[in-house]
């Protein structure tokens, strides 16, 4: 008796034929997806070395996840609290028993920036695609992602931002910081050839009213003395952001709203780069003088 094979005609049941794959074969993938996984291979490679100091336990939030990930391992702010998940149940108790006369309540800060992006954007853009997202969905987020930004270090941080821009289409034309950058940390120019200055603090503190002030000055008065205006003729930025790991007090904030620089705190910062949503939705959210014509 012959054993039939597959897809013999004697053979009464036709069996599907198994898929059969080469040893050292992948699927192909497009031409963008490639080189795109060729860039973050890269990138990965490049930046595996950078380390900041590690965070004793008790300084980091340690929040539980619902969806089993891991805990927050983001810097908890004595003031301000996780960027994530705010300030802990007895902090924020505290803050509503200041302010009981006016009845508010406390909401995380990752649920405020989600609540106030789909108030102005019901359908926001990401990289990559824009899932169908409602106010009572959960963004997607990618934690080690994001809290690798927090772990390695201010210079991890520039390099994530320039990657970032990249991503989204920019020309990127210096991807970091140097000595005797004029203050300007990453420049590029939008899909549409504005000029963007972007100024990284990878801070733990508060950011106050004088670094926006001297972000200001460099990106206005003081551009024709840096090396992107004697170098490469980069005329002054019709863009300027301010990113930093941490918060910004309430002068900072009066600051920028006076010189009309657009602010990224740490919790728009795991907007951009833990879920992935465009910077041009995230500036837009500055409505006080208008959003960005990317």
């Amino acid at each position: 008796m012959t054993i039939p094979l597959w897809g013999d005609e004697d053979d009464p049941v036709q069996e599907p034929r198994p898929q059969r794959f080469l040893l050292g074969r992948r699927p192909a993938l497009p031409p963008e997806q490639r080189q795109a996984w060729r860039d973050r291979i890269l990138f990965d490679r490049d930046t595996q070395h950078l380390a900041a100091p590690q965070l004793p336990e008790s300084a980091m939030c340690r929040a539980d996840w619902i969806d089993g990930l891991r805990p927050c391992r983001l810097p908890y702010h004595q003031r301000r609290g996780c960027p994530m998940h705010g300030l802990r149940e007895d902090a924020a108790r505290e803050w509503e028993r200041k302010r009981w006369l006016t009845g508010a309540r406390y909401i995380q800060p990752w649920q405020y920036a989600k609540q106030e992006l789909l108030s102005r954007h019901p359908e926001p853009a990401f990289r990559g695609g824009s899932p169908d997202l409602t106010l009572g969905q959960d963004f997607p987020y990618r934690q080690e992602v994001a809290e690798r930004i927090w772990e390695k270090g201010w210079l991890y941080l520039e390099l994530v931002t320039g990657k970032l821009l990249s991503d989204e289409g920019c020309d990127v034309v210096q991807k970091k910081g140097k000595s005797g950058d004029g203050g300007i940390d990453v420049a590029a120019y939008s899909p549409t050839r504005k000029g963007i200055a972007v100024q990284c603090k990878h801070y733990s503190d508060l950011i106050g009213a004088t670094a926006i002030k001297t972000f200001h000055f460099d990106t206005t008065d003081g551009w024709e003395n840096t090396p992107l205006w004697k170098e490469q003729q980069m005329h002054r930025p019709e863009r300027r952001v301010f990113i930093t790991t941490s918060f910004f007090d309430d002068a900072a904030l009066r600051a920028a709203r006076a010189a009309r620089v657009h602010l990224i705190d740490g919790t728009r910062l795991l907007l951009w780069a833990g879920s992935g949503v465009r910077l041009d939705q995230i500036l837009d959210l500055d409505l006080d003088f208008g959003g960005p014509d990317w």
